[in-house]
């Protein structure tokens, strides 16, 4: 790889900075990398709530009102849309910050909240309660001072199962000793409390042992993203281990539940920025491609990698033609083209144009998709001819998308002849897709005549849709 990509490697210096990961440009809407964007709502009901926690109420009404129309229509499951998703996972962020800010003028309120609650008896009554009641517990710690509360938070941490309704009669653990000690650990991370790490570690140890498989399965997530609030270097192991597992692919629940609250930063992101302190941008970069050549927490590395923007290019374009020495190279290869495609890089293209036409099957792969994404016109004879070779038809097919996301109407007769002529369905389909960017008014006749004699289903509504996009197009 490196005597057939180094003669086209641009030369370039990569700016150094002392810092390791760039800062965010609001400190409240931290990148989002494992978990989910701040919501533009949370942001609102935090600076609310800085000037007068009183504001906070409100939400807990709505919260009521979402319930009841849940419940005149009890067809709806009550996660089984976005808005309803956001709604449940604002009323727990209303309580967090309840507790970080609230005052005991709020607990009446609170625990006139409860009380309606406890009337409606329907399927989220249960677990507002228990939010509730750990509200006030912790606005009457805070209220008691610093230290106390520390404390108490720590006795929440270490504790967790000696609290009222914490075990089950057979020993299992219940939810409220899981949310004492989460909770726990989010307010000793936001009071920046690291004396407390060795504790709070120990009784995450405990608590894996003590949880069954399938509890600490679930609950893990929860537990582990506070956790790394603390940015401290004795915890990397602990995240090391589990947090970067998960994710849209592996496990969906784990990304989807969790949007990150305002000024709460991710723990992929502060895993990163913990292990790389002190270094500048370059040492960083390098530092996360080692890392994942060495199976190293790679599960979102591409995500952080596109923090560096431009910085990183060179970088990115050296780790291609000369990948650090390590267990996996091509791991680290396969990266760096997947983020330079994404970061739209026209100093790559040449690059990428060689690795289409002389890498790995898997390196050739992601050149196709990433020389699309770019866009760049002269990679067109490239992507032509592996469109039309059909020695590996996943490759081929990661061609003919290209050839669609580049939008150059030259395409057009080789994707017809593909459309029209290729005996494999996949191929047929991905060339209609294409089309329907890469095509012109000219291609609808060929398109309708196709789609008389197609026999699968999918390609049929594929061809379809290509039609009208080049019929909008038309007008």
């Amino acid at each position: 790889m490196k005597t057939a990509f180094s003669v086209l490697l641009i030369v370039a210096t990569a700016v150094s900075v002392c810092a390791d990961l760039p800062p965010p440009k609001d400190p409240l809407v931290m990148p989002a990398i494992a978990m989910r964007q701040t919501p533009e709502l949370w942001v609102r009901i935090y600076r609310e709530s800085e000037k007068d926690p009183a504001t906070l109420l409100r939400y807990l009404e709505q919260h009521i009102e979402f319930v009841q129309n849940r419940k005149r229509a009890p067809s709806l499951e009550p996660l089984s849309d976005p808005q309803a998703i956001l709604q449940v996972e604002t009323h727990a962020y209303v309580f967090n910050r309840l507790g970080d800010v609230g005052t005991p003028e709020l607990i009446p309120a609170i625990e006139q909240f409860m009380q309606r609650r406890k009337a409606m008896n329907d399927w989220a009554t249960k677990a507002d309660l228990a939010v509730a009641q750990l509200t006030i517990e912790r606005i009457q710690a805070r209220a008691k001072g610093a230290e106390a509360y520390k404390q108490t938070m720590l006795d929440w941490v270490q504790n967790a199962t000696r609290y009222p309704d914490a075990l089950s009669p057979d020993g299992r653990w219940r939810a409220m000793a899981i949310r004492r000690l989460g909770y726990g650990i989010r307010a000793l991370a936001r009071m920046g409390a690291t004396d407390t790490v060795p504790a709070v570690l120990e009784a995450v140890r405990k608590a894996r042992q003590e949880m069954s498989k399938a509890q600490w399965l679930f609950n893990q997530f929860a537990i582990l993203h506070f956790l790394a609030q603390f940015e401290d270097e004795r915890v990397l192991s602990e995240l090391e281990g589990v947090l970067f597992l998960y994710g849209p692919t592996l496990m969906p629940w784990a990304e989807a539940e969790y949007h990150l609250e305002p000024g709460e930063k991710d723990p992929e992101w502060l895993y990163w920025h913990v292990r790389t302190k002190g270094m500048d941008t370059t040492e960083t970069v390098k530092a996360i491609l080692q890392s994942i050549g060495n199976g190293g927490p790679g599960r979102f590395t591409d995500k952080i990698l596109l923090l560096f923007g431009e910085q990183a290019v060179p970088l990115l374009l050296r780790a291609i033609t000369e990948p650090p020495r390590c267990e996996a190279p091509e791991n680290v290869q396969a990266v760096a083209i997947r983020v330079l495609g994404e970061m739209r890089s026209r100093q790559a293209v040449e690059l990428l144009r060689s690795v289409l036409r002389t890498g790995t099957g898997r390196l050739r792969k992601n050149a196709a998709a990433a020389l699309g994404k770019i866009g760049d016109p002269s990679a067109l004879p490239d992507l032509l001819e592996v469109a039309q070779n059909d020695a590996d038809t996943s490759l081929q097919m990661d061609a003919i998308t290209a050839l669609g996301e580049l939008g150059d109407l030259r395409a057009e007769p080789v994707l017809l002849k593909l459309l029209v002529e290729h005996h494999d369905s996949r191929i047929r389909y991905c060339a209609a897709g294409a089309l329907a960017r890469a095509g012109t008014r000219a291609a609808i006749p060929v398109l309708e005549s196709r789609m008389d004699r197609e026999n699968f289903v999918h390609v049929r509504s594929q061809i379809g849709w290509a039609i009208r996009e080049l019929r909008r197009k038309a007008r």
